[in-house]
């Protein structure tokens, strides 16, 4: 299975689709006075400050130690939510910058902003969404890339305890100038199925495939996967998420005797958030990633981790 499109085509679902839905949906979003006034949205609002450390997630070459570092995020979620009557419309804006204290040059930022449309069963999300400087080591030394990204997913309630969720991201990567071989359209797809046992406790299962094309073809890749989850509710004010997510990656353009790309990888991850909300408006929080490779070239294999914790406040 591959599933590739051209920058062009990127470019378009990036610069025409996205403008054009959240133009379709704004006289809904921003209605007249008079409906504001008998019906008016509803705005909810969160900042929250964390403090962690990441440790020994990109590899450096053999006998060269994995870099780890302490971090600072902070985070700025906004949401506005419209009842339309017999449907509902949902704004979404994101903020986020991490300062990583003992690398130069690594502090990235995140930027997001969406719409989500509810009718009845049927859940409809798009979302356009910039990182700038993010860190990438696959070979070598550590570069750096700023990403671009369309998130399209439609979701549909079979019943009041199941639904499943079709999905399609779609990525532009752009390195630094001297990396420019690495520049890469990325395709992700994902289906995913929620059950919700009890009131308080749902699992999910997804299957994930993802293709990745570069200006270099020795960069390209593809891979399938899947992810299981755990949502639950121990009590009323507090959240925990867990998932493991599996996934290979084939190189399949790699030439033979290529010293870093002859190879096959399997990457898997372990994913905890859990949340309390203390008071009314101010809770802590504590998440964490480890992060397992595990590749046909031995000396491609690691393992890493990244903790985090702090408080967030809800307006």
């Amino acid at each position: 299975m591959s599933v590739r499109l051209t920058s062009a085509a990127v470019a378009a679902v990036r610069t025409v689709l996205l403008p054009a839905l959240v133009a379709a949906l704004a006289p809904l979003v921003i209605p007249a006075p008079s409906a504001a006034a008998a019906d008016p949205a509803t705005w909810s609002l969160e900042a929250a400050l964390l403090a962690g450390h990441h440790d020994n997630f990109f590899f450096r070459g053999p006998g060269a130690a994995a870099p780890s570092s302490d971090l600072v995020s902070m985070a700025f979620v906004a949401e506005r939510e419209q009842d339309l009557g017999r449907s509902d419309l949902t704004l979404l804006f994101e903020a986020q910058g991490v300062f990583v204290l003992d690398i130069d040059r690594a502090d990235f930022q995140l930027a997001l902003a969406g719409v989500e449309y509810k009718l009845g069963a049927l859940k409809l999300h798009a979302a356009y969404e910039m990182q700038l400087n993010s860190l990438f080591a696959e070979e070598g030394e550590a570069v750096f890339f700023d990403g671009q990204s369309v998130d399209l997913w439609a979701r549909y309630s079979l019943s009041r305890r199941l639904w499943v969720r079709g999905r399609v991201q779609l990525e532009r990567w752009d390195f630094d100038p001297a990396e420019n071989e690495r520049d890469s359209d990325v395709t992700k797809l994902e289906l995913t199925v929620r059950w919700a046992l009890a009131e308080r406790l749902a699992l999910r299962g997804s299957l994930l495939y993802e293709d990745r094309e570069a200006d270099g073809a020795r960069n390209n890749r593809t891979g399938e996967g899947w992810a299981l989850a755990v949502e639950a509710r121990p009590a009323e004010r507090v959240d925990l998420f867990i998932r493991f997510r599996r996934r290979d990656r084939e190189y399949e353009d790699a030439l033979p005797g290529d010293n870093n790309f002859q190879r096959d990888d399997t990457i898997q991850d372990v994913d905890l958030n859990l949340r309390w909300l203390v008071t009314r408006r101010w809770g802590v929080q504590f998440r964490d990633s480890y992060r397992e490779g595990e590749s046909t070239r031995p000396d491609r294999n690691f393992d890493g981790n990244r903790a985090e914790a702090g408080v967030f406040v809800q307006f």
